[in-house]
């Protein structure tokens, strides 16, 4: 999950994500990768499908939060809860 919230939610480069976490910038990527891929299908398993959550994922933060740092913890909850720590 840190690796999905340094890049995402920090915004760093793929760069960054590696030096925070001491691994190669293509470690970060692929730990990126798959962890999406574990938000993908998780939601896919839960709601029958992401295209029927896709016009719902990225906006509702945004939707639900006055300001940037509550979009970034509503986002940082969302992911929580779709990757165990």
């Amino acid at each position: 999950r840190s690796a999905v919230v340094l890049r995402f939610l920090e915004g760093l480069p793929y760069e960054s994500v590696a030096a925070r976490q001491g691994v190669s910038p293509a470690t970060a990527r692929k730990r990126v990768s798959r962890a999406l891929a574990n938000v993908r299908a998780r939601l896919e398993r839960r709601a029958g499908g992401l295209a029927s959550l896709a016009p719902l994922l990225v906006p509702l933060p945004v939707r639900v939060a006055a300001t940037a740092a509550e979009a970034a913890a509503a986002t940082t909850s969302l992911l929580a809860m779709a990757l165990p720590a």
